[in-house]
């Protein structure tokens, strides 16, 4: 019972094959008009219609030649009144013609799609339904029109029928492959020339030349279009590799950049209100034994700014936006800033130079924080002494800030990373910035940037 379930079973998976390879068959018959001849559009490119050409070149021989064969053969079977010879080797031809260009669909397909061909790692492409059998039916077809039609064979013209299948292994296969359907090939030559019916003559070695060398100048071309789409395939590869490489290097420098951004902005922003939180709360200790009113105005002062400075990092961490300049001019900001710092304590000194025009985002904000890093470090350097904030728009293509002091200055600076984030901020906008100090000559700092 159980054999008999195997048995039905596969009864059943080889209908199913059979099924699937009639389908098949079917799909690829809807193929073969579009795909033999292939039609020319206006909107083709060159390379596209010079494959189309090619195709039609190839299709277009193996057409002419099984015409011209059978024109030949009928001609002399009727003469003859050989009508079932004719029958069967028109049947025969038939499927020749319809079984060699069904073959060769897939390599039409990619050859008419040759940006597919590059990524197709099968290439060259696999004879339909698959190479072997291909050539397998192939040879047995042309075999069976050579035998069947002996002893009628004019000029040796049945001979003919080998050389696309020559042309079909220089197409699908490679060397050894090649080889081996050259020697089948010759070996059924030889068997048919050497039969005292199998014809031959002038004519029929005129026929025989005539389409080898233009079968072997299509095979030569596309075996060097192939090596060509090898070639390209192989640079494409190595050039998405180099790609891969640079993709990532950028991908780290672009993470670098925006690292240094970051600390830039946490300093310029944070940095700067916690330091007139520092000063205020000093100021509530140092006026604390005067009276309370005064110490608890400082407190409110410093808890007012900490605000202000939490509400800056929320900002740059959400948006990373230049929040100091949203919805104002540059010197608006300037002015709320010096007001800032005035309420802290700090004589500062504001003069506009120009008439100010509307700067980049990145510009205003720039200039914003040169001036906020340089008021902070007169908070922590100068000692009590006055600032001089000084912004400059009179330069047709540049902007000039200044921010100085009359502090005791110094014989060497410290070129914290306020300092050096400045000078970044700068280069990014292809500024220039400096500093300028000495014993008992204050300290000053000046950014430049261009518009």
């Amino acid at each position: 019972m159980q054999r008999q379930d195997r048995t039905a079973l596969a009864a059943l998976q080889s209908q199913r094959q059979l099924s699937r390879m009639f389908r098949n068959a079917i799909a690829r018959l809807s193929q073969l008009r579009s795909l033999s001849w292939p039609p020319l559009r206006a909107e083709d490119s060159e390379t596209l219609r010079r494959n189309k050409l090619g195709v039609r070149g190839l299709n277009g021989v193996l057409i002419g030649m099984v015409v011209v064969l059978s024109l030949v053969l009928a001609r002399e079977f009727v003469t003859r009144e050989l009508w079932v010879k004719l029958t069967v080797t028109s049947i025969g031809i038939a499927a020749y013609l319809i079984w060699a260009l069904l073959g060769v669909i897939p390599f039409t397909d990619s050859v008419l799609r040759p940006g597919d061909a590059l990524k197709d790692s099968s290439w060259p492409a696999r004879a339909w339904p698959g190479t072997w059998l291909f050539f397998a039916v192939e040879l047995a077809i042309a075999t069976g029109i050579i035998v069947s039609s002996l002893p009628v064979n004019p000029a040796g013209a049945l001979r003919i029928v080998l050389l696309p299948i020559l042309a079909h292994a220089a197409i699908f296969l490679r060397w050894r492959g090649i080889l081996s359907i050259a020697c089948v090939c010759a070996t059924i030559y030889v068997f048919t020339i050497a039969r005292p019916d199998a014809g031959g003559g002038p004519v029929g070695f005129l026929i025989e030349g005539t389409f080898t060398v233009v079968c072997m100048s299509l095979v030569v071309a596309t075996l060097k279009g192939r090596k060509e789409i090898e070639r390209m395939a192989d640079k494409l590869a190595s050039a998405n590799r180099h790609l891969g490489a640079y993709a990532a290097q950028a991908e780290e420098l672009a993470a670098a950049r925006e690292r240094n951004r970051l600390a830039r902005e946490i300093h310029d922003s944070v940095g700067h209100y916690l330091t007139v939180v520092r000063v205020q709360l000093e100021a509530a200790l140092a006026m604390h034994h005067r009276g309370s009113g005064l110490a608890l105005d400082a407190v409110q002062k410093a808890q007012s700014l900490a605000g202000e400075g939490l509400r800056e990092i929320r900002s740059s961490i959400a948006a990373l936006r230049a929040a100091p300049l949203e919805s104002r001019t540059l010197c608006e900001a300037l002015l709320a800033l010096v007001a800032e710092c005035e309420s802290a304590g700090l004589s500062v000194k504001i003069d506009v130079q120009g008439t100010e025009r509307e700067l980049t985002a990145g510009a205003g904000l720039t200039l914003y924080r040169a001036a906020q890093e340089g008021l902070t470090n007169v908070r922590k350097h100068a000692g009590g002494a006055g600032a001089r904030l000084l912004i400059d728009f009179r330069p047709a293509d540049a902007v000039k800030l200044t921010v100085s002091d009359d502090g005791p200055g110094t014989d060497s600076i410290n070129r914290g990373f306020g300092l050096l984030g400045l000078r970044e901020r700068a280069a990014l906008l292809g500024g220039t910035f400096s500093t300028q100090t000495s014993p008992g000559g204050g300290f000053s700092l000046t950014l430049e940037l261009p518009e």
